[in-house]
Protein backbone atom coordinates (compact mmCIF):
# COMPACT_ATOMS: atom_id res chain seq x y z
CA UNK A 1 0.00 0.00 0.00
CA UNK A 2 1.42 3.39 -1.17
CA UNK A 3 0.72 7.00 0.60
CA UNK A 4 0.81 10.64 -1.09
CA UNK A 5 0.20 13.85 1.05
CA UNK A 6 -1.74 16.56 -0.42
CA UNK A 7 -1.56 19.88 1.88
CA UNK A 8 -3.19 18.25 5.18
CA UNK A 9 -4.51 15.33 3.57
CA UNK A 10 -3.12 11.76 3.10
CA UNK A 11 -4.20 9.52 0.36
CA UNK A 12 -3.77 5.80 1.36
CA UNK A 13 -4.39 3.70 -1.82
CA UNK A 14 -2.79 0.98 -3.78
CA UNK A 15 -3.84 3.82 -7.17
CA UNK A 16 -2.30 6.85 -5.15
CA UNK A 17 -0.18 8.31 -7.60
CA UNK A 18 -3.49 8.88 -10.58
CA UNK A 19 -5.87 9.63 -7.45
CA UNK A 20 -3.74 12.31 -6.14
CA UNK A 21 -3.01 13.83 -9.40
CA UNK A 22 -6.97 14.57 -9.27
CA UNK A 23 -7.08 15.23 -5.98
CA UNK A 24 -4.46 18.05 -5.90
CA UNK A 25 -4.95 19.37 -9.73
CA UNK A 26 -5.89 23.20 -9.22
CA UNK A 27 -9.29 23.87 -9.78
CA UNK A 28 -10.45 25.26 -13.15
CA UNK A 29 -10.66 28.87 -12.80
CA UNK A 30 -14.40 29.46 -13.88
CA UNK A 31 -15.51 27.03 -11.40
CA UNK A 32 -14.09 29.04 -8.83
CA UNK A 33 -15.87 32.00 -10.21
CA UNK A 34 -19.05 29.78 -10.23
CA UNK A 35 -18.96 30.51 -14.46
CA UNK A 36 -18.92 28.30 -17.60
CA UNK A 37 -15.87 28.41 -19.62
CA UNK A 38 -17.49 30.35 -22.02
CA UNK A 39 -18.79 33.16 -19.19
CA UNK A 40 -15.08 33.17 -18.06
CA UNK A 41 -13.52 33.83 -20.60
CA UNK A 42 -16.03 36.76 -21.99
CA UNK A 43 -15.29 37.68 -18.12
CA UNK A 44 -11.33 37.71 -19.07
CA UNK A 45 -11.73 39.49 -22.30
CA UNK A 46 -14.10 41.82 -20.77
CA UNK A 47 -11.43 42.94 -18.35
CA UNK A 48 -8.36 42.96 -20.86
CA UNK A 49 -10.91 45.27 -22.19
CA UNK A 50 -11.85 47.56 -19.82
CA UNK A 51 -7.77 47.93 -19.43
CA UNK A 52 -7.21 48.14 -22.86
CA UNK A 53 -9.58 50.91 -22.90
CA UNK A 54 -8.56 53.07 -19.94
CA UNK A 55 -5.50 53.37 -21.81
CA UNK A 56 -6.85 54.26 -25.60
CA UNK A 57 -8.91 57.25 -23.49
CA UNK A 58 -5.70 58.78 -21.50
CA UNK A 59 -3.99 58.42 -25.16
CA UNK A 60 -7.25 60.07 -26.53
CA UNK A 61 -7.44 62.70 -23.94
CA UNK A 62 -4.03 63.79 -25.12
CA UNK A 63 -4.69 64.75 -28.27
CA UNK A 64 -5.17 68.17 -28.45
CA UNK A 65 -5.53 68.57 -32.00
CA UNK A 66 -9.21 67.18 -31.55
CA UNK A 67 -10.59 70.74 -29.26
CA UNK A 68 -11.79 72.41 -32.08
CA UNK A 69 -16.03 70.76 -32.81
CA UNK A 70 -17.45 72.08 -35.59
CA UNK A 71 -20.30 74.95 -35.66
CA UNK A 72 -22.57 73.50 -32.56
CA UNK A 73 -25.79 73.95 -35.06
CA UNK A 74 -24.29 71.59 -37.29
CA UNK A 75 -23.49 69.10 -34.15
CA UNK A 76 -26.91 69.77 -32.73
CA UNK A 77 -28.84 68.53 -35.69
CA UNK A 78 -26.24 65.10 -36.00
CA UNK A 79 -27.10 64.75 -32.40
CA UNK A 80 -30.87 64.84 -32.66
CA UNK A 81 -30.36 62.66 -35.96
CA UNK A 82 -27.56 60.11 -35.13
CA UNK A 83 -27.97 59.80 -31.23
CA UNK A 84 -30.81 61.78 -29.51
CA UNK A 85 -29.98 60.87 -26.25
CA UNK A 86 -26.23 61.30 -26.48
CA UNK A 87 -25.79 64.19 -23.82
CA UNK A 88 -27.10 61.94 -21.32
CA UNK A 89 -26.74 58.45 -22.21
CA UNK A 90 -23.47 56.11 -20.79
CA UNK A 91 -22.20 55.35 -24.45
CA UNK A 92 -25.05 52.45 -24.63
CA UNK A 93 -28.83 53.34 -25.15
CA UNK A 94 -31.22 50.72 -26.28
CA UNK A 95 -34.05 52.82 -25.55
CA UNK A 96 -34.29 56.05 -26.81
CA UNK A 97 -36.12 56.24 -30.28
CA UNK A 98 -33.97 56.46 -33.64
CA UNK A 99 -31.07 55.95 -31.87
CA UNK A 100 -30.71 52.91 -33.31
CA UNK A 101 -28.20 49.54 -32.86
CA UNK A 102 -25.24 51.64 -32.20
CA UNK A 103 -24.39 55.56 -30.14
CA UNK A 104 -21.61 57.90 -31.27
CA UNK A 105 -19.33 56.97 -28.86
CA UNK A 106 -19.96 53.43 -30.18
CA UNK A 107 -19.43 54.78 -33.38
CA UNK A 108 -15.75 56.38 -31.85
CA UNK A 109 -15.21 52.94 -30.18
CA UNK A 110 -15.67 50.63 -33.49
CA UNK A 111 -12.79 52.79 -35.52
CA UNK A 112 -10.28 51.08 -33.13
CA UNK A 113 -10.98 47.07 -33.77
CA UNK A 114 -7.53 46.77 -35.48
CA UNK A 115 -6.56 47.43 -31.92
CA UNK A 116 -8.22 43.63 -30.85
CA UNK A 117 -5.70 40.85 -30.10
CA UNK A 118 -6.07 37.93 -32.70
CA UNK A 119 -8.15 35.65 -31.12
CA UNK A 120 -9.74 37.93 -28.82
CA UNK A 121 -13.77 38.85 -28.95
CA UNK A 122 -14.32 42.54 -31.10
CA UNK A 123 -17.46 42.71 -29.50
CA UNK A 124 -16.19 42.64 -25.84
CA UNK A 125 -13.49 44.98 -26.38
CA UNK A 126 -15.78 47.70 -28.26
CA UNK A 127 -18.46 47.78 -25.59
CA UNK A 128 -14.87 47.77 -22.84
CA UNK A 129 -13.87 51.06 -25.22
CA UNK A 130 -17.04 52.59 -24.79
CA UNK A 131 -16.94 52.52 -21.27
CA UNK A 132 -13.98 53.71 -21.08
CA UNK A 133 -13.98 56.51 -23.43
CA UNK A 134 -17.47 57.49 -21.61
CA UNK A 135 -15.32 57.65 -18.45
CA UNK A 136 -12.39 60.00 -19.26
CA UNK A 137 -13.33 62.35 -22.03
CA UNK A 138 -16.21 64.98 -22.41
CA UNK A 139 -19.23 64.75 -24.46
CA UNK A 140 -17.13 67.60 -26.20
CA UNK A 141 -14.21 65.68 -26.99
CA UNK A 142 -16.12 62.34 -28.02
CA UNK A 143 -18.09 64.09 -30.57
CA UNK A 144 -14.58 65.79 -31.98
CA UNK A 145 -13.58 62.22 -32.29
CA UNK A 146 -16.70 61.30 -34.11
CA UNK A 147 -16.61 63.78 -36.83
CA UNK A 148 -12.58 63.97 -36.93
CA UNK A 149 -12.97 60.40 -39.03
CA UNK A 150 -16.32 61.15 -40.33
CA UNK A 151 -15.92 60.42 -44.41
CA UNK A 152 -18.50 60.86 -47.08
CA UNK A 153 -18.58 58.77 -50.26
CA UNK A 154 -16.56 56.10 -51.31
CA UNK A 155 -13.30 55.14 -52.69
CA UNK A 156 -14.70 55.21 -56.45
CA UNK A 157 -16.23 58.86 -56.31
CA UNK A 158 -14.40 60.47 -53.27
CA UNK A 159 -13.29 60.51 -49.47
CA UNK A 160 -13.95 63.26 -48.05
CA UNK A 161 -11.80 63.49 -44.80
CA UNK A 162 -14.35 65.61 -42.56
CA UNK A 163 -17.94 67.26 -42.59
CA UNK A 164 -15.46 70.08 -42.99
CA UNK A 165 -14.17 69.70 -46.29
CA UNK A 166 -17.58 67.78 -47.12
CA UNK A 167 -18.57 71.15 -47.43
CA UNK A 168 -15.75 73.31 -49.01
CA UNK A 169 -16.93 70.46 -51.99
CA UNK A 170 -20.21 71.03 -52.13
CA UNK A 171 -21.07 74.30 -51.03
CA UNK A 172 -17.49 76.27 -51.21
CA UNK A 173 -18.23 77.21 -48.03
CA UNK A 174 -17.18 76.78 -43.74
CA UNK A 175 -19.94 74.80 -42.34
CA UNK A 176 -20.50 78.02 -39.98
CA UNK A 177 -21.38 79.56 -43.14
CA UNK A 178 -23.74 76.63 -44.43
CA UNK A 179 -27.40 77.23 -44.44
CA UNK A 180 -29.75 75.35 -42.52
CA UNK A 181 -31.02 73.54 -45.71
CA UNK A 182 -27.30 72.71 -46.33
CA UNK A 183 -26.41 71.62 -42.78
CA UNK A 184 -29.22 69.40 -43.28
CA UNK A 185 -27.71 67.68 -46.63
CA UNK A 186 -24.69 67.42 -44.97
CA UNK A 187 -26.02 65.64 -41.94
CA UNK A 188 -28.61 63.20 -44.10
CA UNK A 189 -25.22 62.23 -46.41
CA UNK A 190 -24.09 60.17 -42.82
CA UNK A 191 -26.59 57.38 -42.80
CA UNK A 192 -25.68 56.78 -46.52
CA UNK A 193 -21.93 57.77 -46.37
CA UNK A 194 -20.33 54.55 -47.93
CA UNK A 195 -22.64 54.98 -51.19
CA UNK A 196 -23.37 58.33 -51.05
CA UNK A 197 -21.83 60.47 -54.30
CA UNK A 198 -21.61 64.06 -53.01
CA UNK A 199 -20.22 64.97 -56.47
CA UNK A 200 -23.26 63.13 -57.94
CA UNK A 201 -27.05 64.87 -58.39
CA UNK A 202 -28.91 63.35 -55.06
CA UNK A 203 -30.83 60.18 -55.52
CA UNK A 204 -34.21 59.43 -54.37
CA UNK A 205 -32.73 57.77 -51.14
CA UNK A 206 -31.43 61.04 -50.42
CA UNK A 207 -34.05 63.26 -51.36
CA UNK A 208 -36.76 61.42 -49.04
CA UNK A 209 -33.81 60.95 -45.86
CA UNK A 210 -33.62 65.21 -45.84
CA UNK A 211 -37.23 65.55 -46.31
CA UNK A 212 -37.60 63.51 -43.17
CA UNK A 213 -34.99 64.98 -41.13
CA UNK A 214 -35.93 68.49 -42.17
CA UNK A 215 -39.64 67.52 -40.49
CA UNK A 216 -37.89 65.98 -37.53
CA UNK A 217 -36.18 69.05 -36.68
CA UNK A 218 -39.34 71.20 -37.33
CA UNK A 219 -40.52 69.10 -34.78
CA UNK A 220 -43.69 67.62 -36.91
CA UNK A 221 -43.01 64.02 -36.55
CA UNK A 222 -40.67 61.42 -33.84
CA UNK A 223 -38.80 58.28 -35.09
CA UNK A 224 -41.95 55.21 -34.85
CA UNK A 225 -38.97 53.65 -32.15
CA UNK A 226 -35.45 52.69 -30.92
CA UNK A 227 -34.50 50.75 -34.77
CA UNK A 228 -35.96 53.77 -36.46
CA UNK A 229 -32.86 54.83 -37.74
CA UNK A 230 -34.70 55.49 -41.47
CA UNK A 231 -37.36 57.93 -39.46
CA UNK A 232 -39.98 56.38 -41.05
CA UNK A 233 -42.42 57.78 -38.44
CA UNK A 234 -41.89 60.77 -40.72
CA UNK A 235 -42.57 58.90 -44.29
CA UNK A 236 -45.51 61.31 -44.51
CA UNK A 237 -43.47 64.11 -45.37
CA UNK A 238 -41.83 62.40 -47.93
CA UNK A 239 -41.73 64.03 -51.20
CA UNK A 240 -43.22 63.24 -54.49
CA UNK A 241 -40.56 61.46 -56.45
Amino acid sequence: MKTFSCGSLTIVTVFAATLAASACSEPEPWLDKGMSEGEYNAWVQTIDAQASAKSLAASMARDNRLDEVDTPAFVEMIIAVEDPNFAQHNGFDTQTPGAGPTTLTQEVATRYDILVPAGESVAEYRKGWTRGIEETLSKEKIMAFYLSDLRYGSVESAFFSSPSSAAQTLFDKEISALTRDEMIVLVAGIHYRASWNPKAPLERTMLRRIARITALLDGKCQPENHADVLLLGCSEYDPEL
